[in-house]
């Protein structure tokens, strides 16, 4: 059987006899990879990707992949498993609690996935304590808790926490949200179609990359496939690659590296949250008003190139700004009616109050604050980064993570002082 995958599988995954059998399940049970396409494994046989054969093409429009519906791993895939679907799981838990039936006939699917996915679930506090003031760290830990209490809740089931930990990483590193019926195994006799998250047997192969070479999957109810096809031409050894994160045109490394476990060296997309507030009793009112005082602090991205006014930090942070800089008789008007709210602040255009020295003066010294709350400059990161010999993988990307986080503070700090900004992320 084995012998069958050997079109699909590179000679450098000789030894990776789960990866093998896997692509001959997936070949007999009808699903398809271009001709010019190779599944390809690193020196070590620990990463996986897939690329174009040496001397091959793929023109763009080429279908890269395609899957029968039926092979995909759906919350309906799992429900159908009798114990499962009278468990009352979530949708995550639940295909998750699926992917450790031993009975599955997704086996050579289930062995062939890699055993040690690096997400910051399996992190111990040591571990989480280098991301610093990230709030990664705090997102991780809320994470860890979780899992432990939906843990409680399979223990009828027989399932281990170390076991659940793994098939939730797994869930949550290589699911798709796609346009399905349910359920997807029936599509013409089940129900309208509508957003799934799902696992998608050779889909999940594809390694990430901000720009794709690869489209969006998109399915095919009435003849039950679904298929990916390529965005732009590519030639030989080039990698098949797509974004992770559905509708997202780009996630911060502390996001990668929670859900997917890995860390881009540089990240053009790196966010950090900037929490606001302020004493003011009105002040305080009136972002009652406007729902912002119980709001997630609101996230900086790399300010645009060139800084200075062109600056606008998100709204959310401008009207917190603005409304803790008014003089306390303004602020008091402002709550006189709704009408003066809106004239106070929301009435106000965001280009206004980006330019309004006093709400960047406030904003300026928030940011500055924040930069203070990390135990180490990035410029102290950056040499770490660059020692010899190098950090631990986990370090290393608990570095990646602050670093970033550090450069988009730095970044808006000039920003918002007018004196421009040279953003690491505009060489990228």
């Amino acid at each position: 059987m084995p012998s069958r995958s050997l079109p699909w599988v590179a000679p450098s995954c000789a030894a990776d006899a789960p990866l093998a059998n896997f692509a001959a399940w997936l070949e007999g049970a009808g699903g398809w990879l271009a001709p010019s396409l190779q599944i390809f494994c690193d020196g070590e046989g620990s990463g996986r990707g897939v690329v174009v054969r040496d001397g091959e093409t793929l023109s763009a429009g080429d279908v890269a992949v395609r899957l029968p519906l039926s092979l995909l791993i759906t919350e309906s895939t799992a429900r159908a498993v009798p114990k499962l679907g009278a468990a009352g799981l979530s949708s995550t838990n639940l295909i998750a609690a699926f992917l450790l039936e031993e009975n599955s006939n997704w086996r050579p699917y289930v062995d062939a996935l890699p055993r040690q996915i690096e997400t910051t679930l399996r992190w111990t506090e040591a571990e989480l304590a280098e991301l610093q003031a990230s709030d990664l760290r705090f997102h991780s830990l809320t994470r860890q808790r979780a899992v432990a209490r939906h843990h409680a809740s399979l223990k009828a089931l027989g399932v281990g926490l170390d076991e659940f930990g793994w098939a939730l990483s797994v869930v949550w590193s290589r699911s798709h949200t796609l346009l399905l019926p349910d359920p997807p195994s029936e599509f013409r006799a089940g129900g309208p179609p509508r957003q799934q998250g799902a696992l998608a047997p050779l889909l999940d192969l594809f390694n990430h990359a901000a720009a794709p070479s690869l489209g969006a999957a998109t399915t095919d109810v009435e003849n039950g496939v679904l298929e990916i096809r390529a965005a732009r031409a590519l030639g030989g050894g080039e990698a098949c690659t797509v974004p992770y994160g559905a509708g997202v045109a780009g996630l911060p490394s502390a996001r990668l590296l929670m859900d997917y476990g890995f860390c881009p060296a540089e990240n053009a997309h790196d966010d950090v949250a900037l929490p606001l507030g302020c004493d003011g009793a009105a002040a305080r009112e009136l972002l009652r008003r406007l729902r912002l005082a119980d709001a997630p602090p609101p996230r900086l991205g790399y300010p645009p190139r060139g800084g200075g006014a062109a600056a606008e930090p998100p709204m959310q942070a401008l009207l917190v700004a603005r409304a803790c800089t008014l003089a306390p008789a303004a602020a008091e008007a402002a709550l006189e009616s709704e009408a003066a709210t809106r004239a106070a602040l929301l009435q106000v255009p965001a280009a206004t109050l980006a330019a309004d020295a006093a709400v960047r003066a406030f904003l300026a010294a928030a940011v500055a604050r924040r930069l203070a709350e990390y135990a180490t400059t990035a410029d102290a990161d950056a040499a770490a980064l660059e020692a010899t010999p190098p950090p631990p993988p986990r370090r290393r990307c608990a570095l990646v993570v602050r670093l970033g986080e550090k450069r988009v503070l730095e970044a808006w700090g000039r920003a918002l002082r007018g004196a421009g900004t040279a953003a690491p992320h505009d060489e990228l």
